[in-house]
């Protein structure tokens, strides 16, 4: 088959949705399938490139604003249909991707595939200026994927009547293995936790901040940061505020592909989102054979439970110290919870498993059989 992916932002660029169509694009170019990805030039790269025997085409970027991503999508039109043609089906990957991918079904005949991603469709989907265009996009396309069951109910409010299959982010199990070695040294005394996200409002991590000097005071806990974010001044001087500045330190933005070591040395990963859809940084932790502690919201109590982790009251800092409290207790029993976590995602989420599913039903779209 040749498919033809479209999405706002595709990697270097760092997220959940870059990384979900990562690895369904790996996979089909792993069974043999001609993949090409359309997004844009957010980081200013390559115009076009092979990675990973993926073709990428990338359009003039215009900023990370409503104004600027719809110049993006209009300016992205014909570099899009001109590769449509070529495509057996077109895969959109987000709520701008809905009109090139529309354009291809409308003026083309191409079979069009639609997901739905992250907290921002939720946040947009009762805003009167995008119902009308959400409608048209879900209503139209021959098949409809959600990030969670939150986001599958809202898509179906919108469009009632309309099947639509929650889905959870594919993960690679071969690269996020607990056979990867640590990134980091630790003394043997210390506890280490890994939060990685980015800094900005939805993720929490200012909430997990104020937990810290709540969190097992009498033992050496260290804090890495992965992701940087708009809110990184302000959380630098909370610290500094705090008095706990060396216990946190800042990676930054790492590439997905060097994350694997950072989330193998940690004794726990701590995802404190105010909303998230089904976080992938959550689920490569998890098959990275870690316990989690995340907050209840969105799509994480899908995924984690307690036999995989903790669950923490959103913007709680008490209830996040108290919960990263308990974790800490029992290492014997965070590495039991680790094992589980691993066995979980590779059962249900790998993205060998979750790249056969969709060619299937790429499969029947072209064939025009009906769901």
């Amino acid at each position: 088959m040749r498919i033809l992916f479209n999405g706002m932002y595709f990697y270097p660029e760092v997220g959940g949705m870059e990384v979900h169509i990562l690895n369904l694009a790996r996979g089909f170019s792993r069974l043999g399938d001609k993949i090409e990805v359309v997004t844009s030039n957010s980081l200013r790269t390559l115009k076009t490139e092979i990675y990973d025997d993926i073709s990428i085409r990338r359009t003039p970027f215009f900023g990370k604003n409503l104004i600027g991503w719809v110049l993006t999508t209009i300016f992205s039109l014909m570099v899009f249909l001109r590769s449509s043609k070529k495509a057996d089906l077109v895969h959109g990957h987000d709520i701008a991707s809905i009109l090139p991918c529309m354009f291809a079904k409308i003026f083309q005949n191409k079979p069009f595939v639609l997901t739905l991603h992250s907290s921002h469709f939720i946040k947009v989907s009762n805003k009167i200026m995008f119902k009308r265009y959400l409608r048209w996009g879900i209503k139209r396309a021959d098949y409809v994927f959600a990030a969670s069951k939150e986001i599958k109910n809202i898509a179906q409010d919108l469009v009632s009547g309309k099947k639509i299959e929650a889905l959870t982010n594919p993960v690679d199990t071969e690269l996020f293995s607990p056979k990867r070695k640590p990134a980091i040294d630790k003394n043997r005394d210390e506890y280490l936790l890994v939060c990685p996200r980015r800094l900005v409002e939805k993720n929490g991590v200012h909430f997990l901040i104020e937990a810290m000097p709540k969190i097992s005071p009498r033992k050496n806990v260290r804090l890495m940061i992965v992701g940087d974010g708009p809110l990184r001044q302000m959380i630098e001087k909370r610290l500094k505020e705090l008095n706990i500045k060396e216990k946190v330190i800042f990676l930054g933005s790492v590439p997905n592909e060097k994350m694997p070591g950072i989330l193998i040395s940690a004794d726990l990963i701590v995802i404190p989102s105010l909303m998230e859809a089904t976080s992938i940084a959550a689920l490569e932790s998890m098959a990275c054979g870690k316990a989690i502690a995340a907050s209840r919201v969105g799509g994480l109590p899908e995924i984690i439970d307690e036999d995989v982790g903790f669950l923490m009251d959103p913007g709680n800092p008490d209830d996040i110290a108290q919960k990263i409290n308990l974790a800490l207790k029992d290492i014997n029993l965070l590495k039991k919870k680790g094992k589980v976590a691993r066995e979980r995602v590779v059962n249900n989420w790998s993205a060998h498993k979750l790249v056969i599913e969709h060619r299937e039903i790429y499969k029947k779209i072209i064939k025009n059989k009906e769901y």
